[in-house]
């Protein structure tokens, strides 16, 4: 989902609420789960989307699948695992 928001800096973008998981094709379908509190804005959405990528790798503990990862998280964990990183360890990457 998309909308307007303003930037700390007061400049306009266009942002959106995170939702993870969720499944196609063989298996039974399901919608990702919205991540409470988390939206990002669209010009850093493909680094967001890198440092989720780097986070799962790490984090995965085996052969586990993506969305098999995120179902396994309670909400908590999974507002831990997509909290956009700060803008200041995004600079340093």
């Amino acid at each position: 989902m998309s909308a307007l928001a303003v930037r700390p800096d007061g400049t306009k973008s266009d942002a959106f609420l995170v939702h993870l998981g969720g499944t196609m094709g063989s298996e039974a379908q399901s919608f990702g789960r919205k991540v409470k509190g988390v939206k990002i804005y669209a010009e850093d959405a493909a680094d967001y989307v890198e440092e989720l990528m780097r986070r799962y790798l790490r984090d995965r503990n085996g052969e586990r699948s993506f969305s098999d990862y995120v179902r396994a998280l309670d909400d908590p964990g999974l507002a831990r695992f997509a909290a956009p990183p700060k803008r200041e360890e995004a600079v340093l990457r």
